[in-house]
Parts: C-alpha cells; structure tokens; sequence
C-alpha cells in the first residue's frame, strides 16, 4: 500500500518524518503513524510537510501524537501545510520553518451531510464546533482570540512564508540550501495536488493579503511575534511567557539593573528639576532655618493649597476606632431589637387582641412588621376587627361546681316526676 508518510532515521540521535501527501483515508492513518513514533523514543523529531491536508480528526490526531512525542519536534514546510496539515504543523511542533516559497492555508472545517433538515442543522453544529477547536490552535500559537482565527478560516487566509511568520504561525523562514538535509527526503518529493478542485485558490499568488496580519483589521493582534519571542528567549524567560506585559515588565527590570531606567519607587523627574528644588528649598523637613526655628509642616502659610479632604478625613488611634466600630454594631443590634418589639406590639394589640388576626399567624406578621412597620399597620388595618372571635370557649368553671350543679340539676327533675331516689346505705 501507498503511505502518505515515511519515517525513517536520518542521523544520529535524530529521525525525519516526511508527510508528502493527503492526511487520511488515503493512506496509513493515525494509529499507524503513532505506533511508528514509538519506535523513535526520546529523539529529536524533524517533520517534513508537503500536503494539502485532508481529514481532520486524522490531523488532530496525529498533532497529539506529536505534541506527546518526547523529543525535540521542528516542523519544516516544504512546499505546502494546507487544511489539517496545518495543524499537524502549527499545534504539533516545537518550532515552525518555513521554506522560502512555502506556503501555508487555514481555512473552516468541510463536512458532507444528507439527511433532513435537523440532520443538516447537527452537521452545521459539529462544523462549528470543530473550526473553533481548529482557531483555538492557531490562536496558542500566533497569539490574538480564537474569534480573530476562526474569521482568518472562514475567509479561507493563504499566507506565504514571510507572512506565516509575521501572523505567528511560523517561526522563521529558513533556506534548504543552508540545511543539512538528509537523503531520505530528495528521494521523497511527493506528489502534485489537484488544489483548485478543493479549495477556493490553489496558491497565495490568488488570495488576498491575509487580514489576520494586518493591524487594522485584526485590533490587539501582536504582529511582531517571531522577535517578541527572540526578546524573550533572550530575557531568559520560558517560552509560555511570551507576551507584551511579561516580556515588557522582564525587560524594565534588565534596564534598571543596568542604570537605564530608574528601578521601582525611583523618581523619574530629570535631574535638573530635582537640583533645581533642593536650590529653591534647601532646609530639609525637620531641621532649623537660619532664624533658629523648625519649620511647622502643619502650619500651611496663606499661598499653600490644602488638600481637599482636608476638611474631611479625621485622623483616630486604633483603639479609639475600634471602640466606634463596637458601638456603632451594639447601636445597630439595639435598634434592631426596638423593631421588632415594636413590630410584636402592633400585632398583639391592633392584630390578634382586636380581632383582626388569629395566633397561629402572629409571628408571619410581627416578621413583616419589623421588616416595614408602615405598610405591614397599613394592611392589618385595612382587616375588619371583631371578625376573629377571641371570647373564651370551653365548659368553663371547676370539677367540683360542675358535679355539684349536676346533682341539683338531677333532684330537681325526679322531684318534678316524683321519683324517688335509690336510697343509699
């Protein structure tokens, strides 16, 4: 079978990886591929890219398995890193090169779909869905968002050489003729893609200038990348530290080690300015002028402008301050408390004595009450009093009485129907 790879050693402790044709179906797939990159162990890995891309799991794929090789990986575009190759090129490199007239393309993810309309709607999500994993890429690599790529894709973004560096993608453009480039890869030179049948321009010469690269198209998109990283590495700093605030705040310490620019909490007035008050004032704080007198910092004369809190901010010893803050908390508690007796009045009185509410209600309302005394009276008020009755019920008065009374109440009828009581014993 045809494979659109060879991988084979080229020198010592190094292997070259030749990608020079579709990625996918056509071919060896990933897991191949994978298993083969186990046989390199913890070598350095130089990746040779000619392909206009083609599946794109494949693609993502295969940068995983790069990105978990061990070893050293450089990404060398030969001729051309289009669609998924890209990918594998950007995401799964240590470090990106660019041959002179190479070419790289990015551009949203294709997909064939048949089915009804929800079938068709499931498709447009997982496109979608896979772009922006795609311009998550090329974002980590080239800085700017994913937004700013996934535009760059859909407008379908060639670039040349030059301009994959300038966008981030690459990190340099380098000539082969100044490489010392093993055998295996002149004996491997690929084939002619059939490109515009697949895409919408079949090389840079066709596209526009890539907008991702011009800044007043792309606003907060760092153009200057490739030397902002080389400022880094010689700064010392890692390259995930590589942006504008790291690299700048590296740079002002070096510079003020150095006597360039003042360090932290150093004047930065010229100084001739600072000569020129020490000619204009030259008794120090706290020392006696020629009259014998120390001067009063707190004695403004009439020309001196004041601050202006003055007025408004008032200088307390700790304890004083935490003393007010005990206060002001026990000040809120009481008034707190003096609400809500307030609020159990109201109900007591105005609610459940007149008639308005019954007991089992009491709390809701003292609750509301406290909550807004004004508009909870307002409501209880506007009840009819009266309409609970809050008389006593119930048989009322003691065992005793109540026996005594029955037996009367019994006399009284057998007298009536003169019947005579059982005697007792």
């Amino acid at each position: 079978m045809k494979t659109w790879y060879k991988l084979a050693r080229a020198t010592a402790g190094g292997a070259e990886l030749l990608i020079f044709d579709e990625i996918g179906l056509w071919g060896v797939d990933a897991r191949m591929l994978t298993q083969d990159l186990l046989d390199v162990g913890t070598d350095d890995l130089t990746v040779r890219i000619n392909s206009p891309g083609g599946d794109v799991f494949e693609g993502i794929a295969i940068m995983n398995a790069l990105r978990a090789h061990r070893g050293h990986v450089t990404a060398v575009v030969e001729g051309l890193a289009a669609s998924a190759a890209s990918v594998i090129a950007v995401g799964g490199a240590n470090r990106v090169v660019m041959r002179p007239q190479a070419e790289l393309m990015i551009h949203d993810a294709w997909g064939l779909a048949m089915g009804n309309a929800a079938e068709m709607d499931s498709m447009r999500d997982q496109l979608d869905r896979t772009s922006d994993s795609l311009a998550a890429v090329y974002a980590d690599k080239g800085g700017g968002t994913a937004e700013e790529w996934r535009q760059a894709m859909r407008d379908e973004t060639w670039m040349s050489a030059e301009e994959a560096v300038s966008a981030g993608l690459a990190d340099a453009v380098e000539d082969a003729r100044e490489d010392d480039v093993p055998e295996v890869v002149a004996a491997h030179s690929g084939r002619v893609f059939a490109l515009a049948k697949k895409f919408n321009h079949s090389r840079r010469a066709e596209a526009s200038r890539p907008a991702i690269i011009n800044p007043a198209t792309a606003a907060g998109k760092e153009t200057d990348m490739p030397l902002m990283k080389e400022v880094a590495t010689r700064l010392g700093l890692a390259a995930e530290d590589v942006d504008e605030t790291t690299v700048l705040a590296a740079l002002d310490e070096v510079l003020a080690e150095q006597g360039e620019i003042p360090a932290a909490g150093e004047s930065t007035r010229p100084a001739e300015d600072i000569a020129g008050d020490e000619e204009e004032d030259p008794t120090p704080d706290g020392e006696s002028d020629e009259a014998g007198e120390t001067p009063a910092d707190d004695e403004p004369g009439e020309d001196d402008e004041e601050s202006d809190d003055d007025d408004t901010v008032v200088h307390l010893d700790k304890a004083v301050y935490e003393d007010l803050l005990s206060r002001a908390a026990a000040g809120d508690a009481a008034v707190e408390q003096d609400k809500a007796a307030r609020a159990a009045a109201l109900i007591e009185d105005d609610g459940i004595k007149a008639g308005r509410l019954l007991g089992w209600q009491r709390q809701a309302w003292v609750d509301r009450a406290t909550e807004d005394y004004d508009k909870t009276k307002a409501a209880l008020m506007k009840l009819s009093p009266g309409s609970v009755n809050v008389s006593e019920t119930g048989r009322g008065g003691s065992d005793e009485d109540r026996e005594t009374n029955e037996k009367a109440a019994m006399k009284a009828a057998a007298n009536k129907a003169r019947f005579a009581m059982k005697p007792t014993v």
